[in-house]
């Protein structure tokens, strides 16, 4: 699991997973690379399984396997007061 940071919602930071356990056969000596893709900055509302990102794996070069990385948690927006909303945050 990772953390992200989360804008106008109730919590600070959500809590993501990949979606699934990946096994792979590859060659013995495969030169094997993971590059993993999720936004710098999210934004409420997020729903519990919602895709945020993904990993994508790599051997020799070609794409083997991707895996979702998703939401492991709701996180409501953000209720504003009435200053926030008349004057901003």
């Amino acid at each position: 699991t990772s953390v992200l940071p989360i804008r106008n919602g109730e919590k600070q930071f959500l809590t993501v997973a990949n979606d699934e356990n990946a096994k792979i056969l590859l060659p013995k000596n495969a030169d094997i690379s993971c590059e993993v893709f999720l936004p710098q900055v999210l934004y409420a509302p997020v729903e519990k399984g919602e895709r945020i990102g993904y990993a994508l794996f790599r051997a020799n070069g070609s794409n083997v396997y991707i895996i979702n990385i998703i939401s492991t948690e709701d996180i409501k927006e953000k209720k504003k007061t009435l200053t926030e909303k008349l004057f901003g945050e």
